[in-house]
């Protein structure tokens, strides 16, 4: 849903105003709503709130995901030197706040992987 949406926004297509003129108030509702669920304001705080009231199992945006993972892994050190110890052998600790955080995207994202109660008919 977000690679169409994101293709329906780019400049070639939002600027075809004569089509856009054709198409129903109905459909353009929906499309603002999506538009307003998947806003990247606030790192996308709607998408993500809707997101935690959805039960899996769920396909959510990938992306999102990934860009927590790249900010949390780059803005955050994986040791830590003690700056209360005295002056001695330099000592560092794993950062354990840094591995945490990573787990609770991982869990976010395991969270949705639920097997789909499909059936065939024969």
């Amino acid at each position: 849903l977000m690679a169409v949406l994101s293709g329906l926004n780019s400049s070639a297509i939002s600027r075809l105003n004569d089509t856009w003129c054709a198409v129903s108030t109905q459909f353009r509702t929906i499309f603002d709503h999506l538009n307003q669920t998947f806003d990247p304001k606030k790192n996308f705080l709607i998408y993500r709130n809707k997101l935690k009231d959805t039960p899996p199992p769920c396909i959510p945006f990938f992306g999102i995901y990934l860009t927590d993972l790249t900010f949390i892994h780059q803005g955050n050190p994986t040791y830590k030197t003690p700056e209360e110890l005295p002056t001695g052998p330099s000592i560092e600790y794993i950062n354990f706040d840094k591995f945490s955080r990573l787990v609770k995207v991982v869990d976010e994202i395991e969270h949705f992987q639920v097997p789909y109660n499909l059936h065939t008919e024969d």
